[in-house]
């Protein structure tokens, strides 16, 4: 197993360009096709899994992951970010930063981004995803997420409907990932030749450390984003979100709540 210190920066990815768009409003009535906002949000997981083509541990890995997607269904959202391969991408750099990501056999993920209960790692070895994501689930930050997704030409618009039952003050934001299905692997360490990637991070539709917004006042907030998916296979791309307390202490971080939908889809309140 290599051990990780950070994705590397100097992977381009010419055919993407990220158009961000933001709003930051109250619901005006205008998404009927969403339903009713509850009186309880569902709530959901962020996995956050660092692997990479060299790495011949993280086809378990993914074999785990594809167990707790199974388990766990749209509760559990994931998001892969490869390192030193094909698929490397340098934006998430300052994520790695954030919560020292300096010293960890791969694979690992973040889970919620919260560090482990007895210790200071944010970033958890696969024989412990399971028991995490349980934990995770388990919460209830009374933040729930609200997606609506369309293709604009060569382009991917979402957007992203936050609603919370309890105000506060805290620096919130939210996280967009744009992710791809089904990449064939160019040469996976420990997998056959047919191996195939999955929840691979392609873009930060956000900035890097998150979009933030204000729970301080209203009940609902929209926001609105565009971003090309010029060479990509639209059929295969994926919206990822979160809603995230920031701090400059990264040990009072956490992701409240999280939600995924297909590009062309619709992720209604739950």
């Amino acid at each position: 197993m290599k051990t990780g210190t950070r994705l590397l920066a100097a992977v381009l990815l010419p055919l993407l360009t990220i158009v961000l768009s933001t709003g930051c409003n109250k619901n005006d009535g205008g998404a009927p096709s969403l339903g009713t906002m509850p009186d309880h949000f569902s709530q959901r997981v962020m996995m956050e899994e660092l692997t990479g083509e060299w790495c011949g541990s993280c086809p378990s890995g993914e074999a785990v992951i594809e167990q707790l997607k199974h388990q766990y269904g749209d509760s559990l959202v994931v998001i892969s970010i490869h390192d030193q391969d094909f698929l490397d991408i340098s934006s998430y750099n300052p994520v790695l930063n954030a919560f020292a990501q300096y010293n960890f056999g791969f694979p690992c993920a973040a889970i919620g981004r919260l560090k482990e209960p007895s210790g200071s790692a944010f970033w958890y070895s696969y024989a412990e995803w399971t028991s995490s994501v349980q934990n995770q689930l388990t919460k209830d930050h009374k933040t729930g997420i609200a997606l609506v997704s369309s293709v604009d030409g060569d382009s991917a618009v979402l957007e992203v409907h936050i609603g919370f039952h309890a105000t506060n003050a805290y620096d919130m934001r939210v996280n967009v990932f744009l992710v791809e299905n089904n990449i064939a692997s160019q040469q996976q360490t420990g997998a056959g030749s047919s191996y195939v990637h999955q929840q691979v991070l392609r873009a930060i539709v956000t900035p890097s450390l998150g979009d933030p917004f204000s729970m301080a006042t209203e009940k609902e907030i929209i926001k609105k984003y565009k971003v090309s998916i010029r060479g990509y296979n639209a059929a295969n791309l994926v919206f990822a979100t979160s809603v995230e307390k920031w701090s400059s202490d990264r040990t009072d971080r956490e992701v409240f709540n999280a939600r995924q939908v297909k590009l062309g889809d619709n992720a209604k309140w739950q």
